[in-house]
């Protein structure tokens, strides 16, 4: 049987919705985390305000080897996805999974994306959320790290990093009380080049073993609005090796990128297809199908 993998980026939730709110891309997260979160986002002081504007990533990795505290920050972030996003009927997340539903064992999905609009859709597609395995190589804000905590007062810097069991907020309630109460955050990397991870590190470590497993043994690979960024060795090695054949839906200027990087690698079988999630849907079915 045919096996497929199907992978989403910030740019797959960003173009999935016609007209509800979705997730912003790099270069306007951190106006909006500011003003979500204005006693840690938005009372970081100079220079790191222009430096986060500038380039998201890169000001990070510098505000975490300065000793920055990025407890705080992770928690707000992950506030920020898990709350702010909701999944409508009209989602190109809903629509594609309704194409996939009558064979949904032959698939496996992937996701970078914090927020959770994917599984959202899960219930909307008439999907049970066990009928659809993802494997999360960055971690989502609705994960929380079982058996590590620290109350506030307690900091940490630089490599800090924990492991333990991984559990499902339950709700924003039980999100709160756990926000409360530890300083760890949600089972996320860090936003920056290296996507180094605080809690539940082996759970991370897992994640982009199963990926690249997954990666290896598809026969069809379908990637959606996740921008080429070779730092992620964990990403872009496997896929860089895989047999199987990928089709590349994303923006114009992505799409260029993820061209280029294809004959770079020596790829001359896979298609990009210059078009946002929703305008791509009838040509991911037809490479899925």
């Amino acid at each position: 049987m045919r096996e497929s993998l199907v992978f989403f980026g910030a740019g797959a939730s960003f173009g999935s919705e016609p007209t509800a709110r979705t997730p912003p891309l790099g270069g306007a997260l951190f106006a909006e985390l500011a003003a979500f979160a204005p006693g840690t986002w938005g009372a970081l002081p100079p220079p790191w305000p222009a430096s986060f504007a500038a380039d998201f990533e890169s000001a990070m990795a510098s505000f975490i080897a300065s000793g920055g505290f990025g407890g705080p920050l992770q928690w707000d972030m992950a506030d920020y996805f898990l709350s702010q996003f909701v999944t409508t009927r009209e989602s190109a997340y809903v629509a594609l999974l309704q194409a996939l539903k009558h064979d949904i064992s032959r698939y496996s999905f992937a996701s970078l994306n914090y927020e959770t609009m994917l599984f959202q859709a899960c219930p909307l597609a008439g999907l049970r959320a066990s009928d659809m395995p993802v494997c999360l190589p960055h971690g989502n804000a609705q994960l929380c790290c079982v058996g590590i905590s620290a109350t506030a007062g307690v900091s940490y810097s630089g490599g800090v990093s924990t492991s333990g069991t991984v559990r499902v907020f339950s709700d924003m309630r039980d999100f709160n009380r756990e926000k409360a109460a530890n300083v760890f955050p949600p089972v996320m990397s860090y936003f920056e080049p290296s996507k180094f991870t605080v809690s539940c590190v082996n759970f991370i470590e897992e994640q982009r073993e199963q990926f690249a497993a997954r990666a290896s043994s598809a026969d069809v690979i379908a990637i959606v609005g996740a921008r080429v960024h070779p730092s992620d060795r964990h990403i872009w090695e496997p896929l860089a090796a895989t047999p199987a054949r990928i089709t590349y839906v994303s923006g114009p200027a992505a799409a260029t990128e993820f061209e280029r990087w294809a004959s770079r690698e020596g790829r001359s079988k896979d298609n990009a297809v210059p078009k946002y999630f929703l305008d791509g849907l009838e040509d991911l079915v037809a490479c899925l199908s």
